[in-house]
C-alpha cells in the first residue's frame, strides 16, 4: 500500500537529518550498530503484524532504523578515501543500495507467485498470509 511507504519514507528522510548530524559528533560505529538493531527489530516486527496498524508501525521502526546509516555510511567513507577515490565509493555504496531494492522486488515477486500458485502446499510456508510476504 502507498502507506506503508510513506510511512517508512517519511521517517526516514526526516530522521536523517538529525542522525546526520550526529554522525558527525559521536561514534559511527555505533551509531550504526544501533540502527541495524532498531532496523531490525522493525524487520521482524513486520513479519508479525496482524493487522493494518501494526504494519504501519513496523515500517516506521524500520524507517527509524535505515536513516541512521546512509548518514553514518558517508561520513565513514569520507574518512577513508582520499578525494580522488570518494566518488567512486559513495556511488558503490549507492549502487548497492539501489541493487537491493530492486532484487528484493524480484524475489519477494517471486516468492509471493510461488505461495499463491501452492508450491508450498503442506509446508509451515503455506501458511503465511501473501500479504505478510
Amino acid at each position: 500500500s502507498l502507506l506503508l511507504g510513506t510511512a517508512f519514507a517519511v521517517v526516514y528522510g526526516l530522521a536523517g537529518i538529525p542522525f546526520g548530524l550526529l554522525a558527525d559528533r559521536t561514534s559511527r560505529r555505533n551509531l550504526i550498530f544501533f540502527g541495524v538493531v532498531v532496523w531490525s527489530i522493525g524487520t521482524v516486527a513486520c513479519g508479525f503484524a496482524g493487522s493494518f496498524g501494526g504494519l504501519f508501525a513496523a515500517r516506521v521502526v524500520v524507517g527509524l532504523g535505515e536513516s541512521v546509516l546512509s548518514p553514518s555510511a558517508i561520513s565513514l567513507i569520507s574518512d577513508y578515501f582520499p578525494p580522488s577515490r570518494r566518488g567512486l565509493a559513495v556511488g558503490s555504496y549507492l549502487s548497492g543500495i539501489a541493487i537491493g531494492n530492486g532484487a528484493s522486488i524480484l524475489i519477494g515477486g517471486g516468492a509471493l507467485q510461488l505461495v499463491e500458485a501452492g508450491v508450498f502446499a503442506g509446508t509451515p510456508i503455506a501458511l503465511i498470509a501473501p500479504w505478510r510476504l
